[in-house]
């Protein structure tokens, strides 16, 4: 009953997946403990499963690697160019001749006015005739300047850069207004002086304002021309642009990054205030705002899931494998825990008796002695009884050693330490001492691979060189690329803003918006012998087989060992079940020979002998006991049923989830 009870309470046990790891190893206070607080001890402090925990998490580091290649991404950068050169070629002459024209205006449009001035003070109407021309069609160019009130004055200007005329235009043209008033004043005798005078003094006045007119223009070129100041020797160049992008990319190895981007530029004169009317570039500050989408097909090479994909999802196989791995190490943990557990309860049930049976001789030997002080027994006698009690002496030593050895072992099987006899345990639950008859070998072969853990790892393994390799044959082919992009682009210029400021920008913007533009491109890469894609095919072909191999191999094994073990135990059964009836015809045989012994109807020698072969068979029967429990162990061990552990849909590293442990009685599965 008490068995049976050590067994139900070691099925039910949670255990954890993983425990802390200790900095020093836990020392026992010593006392008994049932078999389900040894295991789960063992389980907290193994080594190799802490070892293997670490494994796990390792390889779950190198799975979240590995799929973080295709996390979506976000990428800003930004970038500041300067650029200073010399002043030289075409631009140095761009400067060169916006000073002269400056120069050379100005002192025409004064040479202009003081001709008016002149011909008005020195030779009268008739000699301004000539500074006056209504047709400019035998010069190169004309210059228009437009007065406040509208009216237009058109300067003349010869292939020599020289003004050769000037003429309005408005209310009327100045050169007929002259003609007509100089004919006026010529041919019409009848006009009085005084009227004579006031024609010709208005007419003289709007030349002069004319003439004024002329000198201010000169006058503001001139201070243009100073504000400009001298040549400029270096040409500075300042480029910045911003781009945005969000990448994302799939596990078909196609691509989609939609960006955004900022690029402004400005030209600038070394040691010039930063405005063109002060001598600095005439270029304008421009600002480009782009977005758009770039795409990137894989149509040979990196093409499809079964090539992008393989090494992600070889990875989460190899997690798996880890994960079925570190759970295989909890079941071997629990078994080398268990059979040093049954080996420690059969080494104090071993005592017991011995202990009980050397009581049991000395009684006999004190009840011969005092037979012979009354003469009914003889010294020999006495002798053969102390010679037996010596004996079972000498073999309760050895069982003693043999108790503090496997007390010694059950801490080394639980992974700790005692420093002393006393911090040693002591088996609280008893051997099991019956055997259920046992099912048929082949039902602890079903779904054998789906519950042996090592089993499991196998075959995930194997997953996982299947997908290398499939992947790996993919990549075989010739490198392909497509790429595509689509963008709008608004464009902008200023003379205000800086590169810098978004004003510019959202100018840019705010007007037209250019687009759709797009560009395409076709890569093509050929290896000629492609002998490091076909090695590495080779090589996962190669590691394919041999994860293919050593999975049959070991699931081989592990069927061969269920039914080594089945008939191992069937073997034991009967064994045990021949013992149990020969122990109970010896305790009957004893306790006759005892009263028969007693009533002197038998000899001395008779009742040890029987005594002896009684004890004989009770450690006999320990022993088929704990060779019982022991296949019992391994039975549910070789058959993946010793811990049942589900794992989650989630692949992660142990964590403190719970665990089943399961050391029922032999029954069907």
């Amino acid at each position: 009953m008490r068995a049976g009870a050590a067994w139900m309470a070691l099925s039910l046990l949670l255990l954890t997946l993983a425990a802390p790891a200790q900095s020093q190893p836990q020392v026992l206070k010593g006392g008994a403990l049932r078999l389900a607080e040894v295991v789960e001890i063992s389980l907290e402090q193994s080594p190799e499963l802490l070892i293997a925990a670490e494994r796990v998490k390792e390889s779950e580091g190198d799975f979240r690697a590995i799929s973080g290649l295709f996390d979506s991404r976000f990428m800003a950068e930004s970038r500041f160019r300067f650029s200073s050169q010399e002043l030289i070629g075409s631009r140095l002459e761009e400067e060169r001749e916006r000073r002269l024209r400056l120069e050379i205006f100005a002192q025409a449009l004064d040479l202009v006015a003081d001709s008016i001035i002149d011909g008005l003070s020195e030779k009268g109407l008739d000699r301004l005739s000539l500074v006056f021309q209504n047709d400019c069609r035998r010069n190169q160019t004309r210059i228009v300047i437009t007065r406040p009130d509208g009216s237009r004055i058109i300067l003349c200007r010869n292939f020599s850069g020289s003004i050769t005329g000037i003429s309005t235009v408005g209310d009327g043209d100045l050169r007929d207004a002259h003609g007509e008033i100089q004919s006026l004043l010529n041919n019409n005798g009848n006009l009085n002086e005084d009227l004579r005078r006031d024609v010709a003094a208005a007419f003289a006045d709007q030349l002069r304002d004319i003439a004024r007119l002329l000198h201010g223009i000169s006058e503001s070129l001139a201070l243009q021309r100073t504000r400009l100041g001298d040549l400029p020797e270096e040409e500075q160049l300042l480029q910045w642009d911003l781009t945005l992008t969000h990448q994302f990319r799939f596990r078909t190895g196609i691509s989609v990054s939609p960006f955004f981007s900022l690029q402004s530029t400005e030209r600038n004169f070394a040691g010039k205030e930063l405005r063109p009317s002060f001598g600095d570039a005439q270029d304008p500050n421009t600002f480009s705002v782009t977005a758009g989408v770039d795409f990137f097909f894989p149509l040979g090479k990196g093409r499809g899931r079964e090539a992008v994909a393989a090494p992600e999802m070889a990875a989460e196989a190899d997690l798996s494998a880890q994960q079925h791995l570190w759970e295989h190490g909890r079941a071997e943990t629990a078994l080398s825990t268990t059979l040093a557990y049954w080996r420690l309860a059969a080494a104090q049930e071993r005592y017991g008796l011995l202990a009980s049976s050397l009581e049991l001789r000395s009684g006999i030997r004190d009840s011969t002695a005092r037979r012979a002080e009354k003469e009914e027994a003889t010294p020999a006698d006495v002798a053969r009884t102390e010679s037996r009690r010596g004996e079972i002496a000498e073999r309760l030593a050895n069982a003693r050693q043999d108790l503090v050895e496997a007390r010694f072992d059950l801490v080394q099987a639980m992974g700790l330490t005692a420093g002393h006899m006393a911090h040693t345990p002591l088996a609280k639950d008893p051997l099991p001492k019956g055997i259920a008859e046992l099912p048929p070998a082949d039902s602890w072969l079903t779904d054998l691979q789906t519950r042996r853990r090592d089993v499991l790892a196998a075959a995930d393994s194997e997953r996982a060189a299947a997908l290398i390799a499939e992947g790996t044959s993919a990549n075989l082919r010739h490198q392909v690329d497509l790429s595509l992009s689509l963008s709008y682009n608004a464009f902008g210029e200023s003379f205000e803003e800086r590169l810098y400021e978004p004003a510019g920008f959202r100018d840019a913007v705010d007007g037209l918006i250019a687009g759709p533009s797009f560009s395409f491109g076709l890569r093509w890469k050929v290896p000629f012998k492609n002998r490091a894609a076909r090695g590495r095919h080779l090589q996962a072909q190669a590691n394919e087989s041999r994860s293919r191999i050593l999975g049959a191999d070991l699931e081989r094994q592990a069927r061969r060992r269920i039914l080594d073990v089945h008939a191992n135990l069937a073997e034991i059964r009967q064994e045990a079940a021949f013992l149990d009836s020969a122990v109970a015809d010896q305790g009957r045989a004893l306790e006759s020979s005892r009263r028969l012994y007693r009533n002197g109807l038998s000899s001395l020698i008779d009742l040890l002998q029987t005594e002896e072969q009684w004890v004989d068979l009770q450690l006999a029967r320990v022993a088929v006991r704990l060779r019982a429990a022991e296949l019992q162990a391994e039975l549910q061990f070789e058959s993946g049923r010793l811990i049942s552990n589900p794992i989650g849909d989630e692949m992660s590293a142990p964590k403190q989830a719970a665990g089943t442990v399961s050391h029922e009685r032999i029954s069907a599965p």
